[in-house]
């Protein structure tokens, strides 16, 4: 071996940093080959492997788009090597975009990708291809209701860097009337969850919304929902957590029912006020009044769980949420109609076809046996047609019209569908917007396993699967992940 000097050795070491300061370098640049094009739009989620794969360009791709690896690798040549580029004109209102879609649906090996167009000179970020692309969004939108938890603690464990080590607001534990309000003395209101950014509790619709389609979620493919999935403190009891986390909120509704079957509407400071995180908030809440809205989507919300849990093997719980949903639905025969409560009427009629008062409710709820109607998908009527058309004792004739009007309203979705296939009309872009998108990806699910319902969308099957990860899934995800699982880049990517 031959001898160094100091020298020699100082130069090897500057030639060593040299070295690896080329490949840092290099890798920087390939992993940064391009920047990122905001005209290039696509499902930041993934896709599975066989799903159709279509992004919506709002400048002209030019005559080919490249699909790369993250190592800048050219995978696949768009239209050379197959998937096509389509000019699809003008969008019209509220994008006023001029729209191209580029179909690179033969990518079906799984791993991560970018698309790269030489004629933008940019890249779209960065996508996964793979058969459960979809879980971790899911988990994520799901955990987000352990981390809206009230009266509780959240440790590290179990809340990341969203962790509050002190139970909030535990002026819960006796809480009076609101002024002007009855007052039914000092109640324990604990649990539940945090409306949104504020930290009041409600029983409305976003509320039994919530529960609803998360019990739904749950009856349509159980086996996606595991026990230790979320990762809250009762993962490990046997119990799937998506079920453990709906029995939280449903343990707070329990407690606002009054003893005449009717529930208090609201659990509300006084004003706005707020300090965060909710631990540190000082303010106090106050119960607010029955009315109609609260009691009806309370007895419908009681009624769904307790089928469920009972099927569960869940007894005790179900047979509680049952006796509280009949002493609400008790209650609404004094109050006035709504599609709250009508959406009660299914659920209690489902629950137990015995109701017979329930049944005749929404059999008579609209003249002509309900024929004709339009379903918007975000309304409760809707929900009730949703419900009552899977009961064994429905009305031949209204259950015959509710399919005819699911049908139209699958057809009214497709035929309205935009160049940014949301399948959304103008007049469903609004605050909170978000929600139709996914109220559209739910109903079409729905629609999808109801009887009959399958039928309704065989012709246009293709497009419901290749729809349903973009406006139920993202739509929903966005709505509840926030900033936890990539939501703000491709809030901007699909929507």
């Amino acid at each position: 071996m031959l001898p160094t000097t100091t020298a020699s050795k100082s130069r090897m070491v500057v030639l060593r940093g040299l070295v690896l300061s080329i490949i840092v370098l290099t890798l920087a640049v390939r992993a940064e080959a391009a920047p990122i094009s905001h005209s290039i739009k696509l499902d930041n989620f993934g896709y599975r492997p066989d799903d159709a794969k279509i992004a919506v360009f709002s400048a002209d791709p030019g005559a080919t788009v490249e699909v790369r690896d993250l190592n800048d690798a050219v995978v696949m040549t768009i239209p050379t090597d197959g998937g096509s580029i389509t000019a699809m004109g003008d969008d019209g209102t509220p994008s006023g975009d001029t729209v191209w879609w580029v179909d690179f649906s033969p990518v079906g090996t799984p791993g991560a990708y970018r698309l790269y167009c030489p004629a933008l000179g940019g890249q779209s970020y960065d996508f996964t291809v793979a058969d459960d692309v979809y879980r971790q969004a899911m988990r994520t939108a799901l955990k987000t209701f352990h981390l809206q938890r009230c009266n509780t603690a959240k440790s590290p464990e179990h809340a990341g860097a969203w962790a509050d080590a002190a139970a909030c607001h535990m002026t819960d534990v006796a809480v009076g009337p609101a002024a002007g309000h009855a007052d039914h003395g000092n109640l324990d209101l604990t649990g539940g969850w945090h409306d949104a950014g504020d930290y009041n509790k409600y029983v409305w619709s976003a509320t039994s919304t919530a529960v609803l389609h998360l019990l739904r979620a749950w009856e349509e493919n159980p086996g996606v929902f595991r026990d230790g999935d979320l990762q809250i403190p009762e993962s490990g009891n046997g119990i799937p957590d998506i079920i453990d986390e709906v029995a939280y909120e449903l343990d707070w509704l329990l407690k606002m029912q009054l003893p005449d079957g009717s529930v208090l509407s609201q659990l509300h400071v006084d004003g706005w006020a707020s300090e965060s995180p909710p631990s540190a908030d000082p303010n106090v809440r106050y119960y607010q009044d029955p009315d109609l809205e609260s009691s009806a989507v309370f007895a419908g919300t009681c009624a769904l769980a307790a089928r469920v849990f009972a099927d569960l093997g869940m007894t005790t719980a179900a047979d509680e949420l049952r006796s509280a949903a009949l002493a609400a639905w008790s209650f609404l025969q004094s109050q006035g109609d709504s599609d709250h409560r009508v959406w009660a009427a299914a659920e209690i009629f489902r629950l137990d076809p015995g109701q017979t008062a329930a049944g005749n409710y929404v059999n008579t709820y609209y003249p002509d046996n309900w024929n004709g109607r339009f379903f918007n998908v975000l309304a409760y009527d809707t929900q009730a047609a949703l419900t009552y058309v899977q009961t064994g004792a429905a009305n031949p004739e209204v259950k015959s019209n509710m399919m005819a009007s699911i049908g139209a309203q699958v057809d009214y979705i497709f035929s309205t569908n935009d160049l940014y296939r949301n399948g959304m009309p103008d007049w469903s872009y609004h605050w909170g917007s978000n929600a139709m998108r996914a109220g559209y990806g739910v109903f079409l699910a729905l629609a999808h396993v109801v009887p009959g319902g399958r039928a309704l969308l065989v012709p246009a099957l293709p497009r419901v699967v290749r729809s349903l990860g973009e406006r139920l899934l993202v739509g929903l995800v966005h709505r509840q992940a926030g900033r936890g699982g990539g939501a703000r880049l491709s809030l901007f990517q699909g929507n």
